[in-house]
Parts: C-alpha cells; structure tokens; sequence
C-alpha cells in the first residue's frame, strides 16, 4: 500500500504545476463596493440600526429580571400568589 503512494508521488508532475502557477499573471483587484445600503448606515460598533435595537432590548428586559431577582432575594418586594 506504501508502495503505491511512492509510485504515485512523482514529484515532476507537482513541480512542473507549481512552475505554472508562479509564471501565471496575479489576479486582478477587485475595488470594495461603494454605496450599497448597508455600508453607509453601519453605525454603532458596526451594526445596522435593527441589530443595535434587539440588542438593547434584549439587554433592557435582562437588566429587568436580574432586578427583579434582586428585589426578591433582598426581600424588598414579596410575590404573593
């Protein structure tokens, strides 16, 4: 089995690719894009209007259940049921 991967491994055929590669022309640049909707209204740590209000929403409704675990447990409000 080692055997057939030696017999395969004919490193003329890999040099002769690498060769072609290094001769061949770069690939062109491509300039950014520019003016597209979401590249202009990125605000906040780069997010789009959306993304910033569920995260101060999801961040506004977590402040207000850690604080009302924290009412509980100091005792100044009591739930009844």
């Amino acid at each position: 089995m080692v055997d057939d991967f030696l017999d395969a491994g004919d490193s003329s055929v890999f040099l002769d690719e690498l060769e072609a590669e290094d001769n061949a022309p770069p690939p062109p640049q491509q300039e950014p894009k520019r003016g597209g909707r979401l590249s202009t209204s990125l605000g906040f740590l780069g997010m789009t209007p959306i993304q910033t209000f569920i995260l101060s929403a999801m961040f506004f409704f977590s402040v207000c259940i850690i604080g009302f675990f924290l009412m509980m447990v100091t005792g100044k409000m009591v739930v009844s049921f």
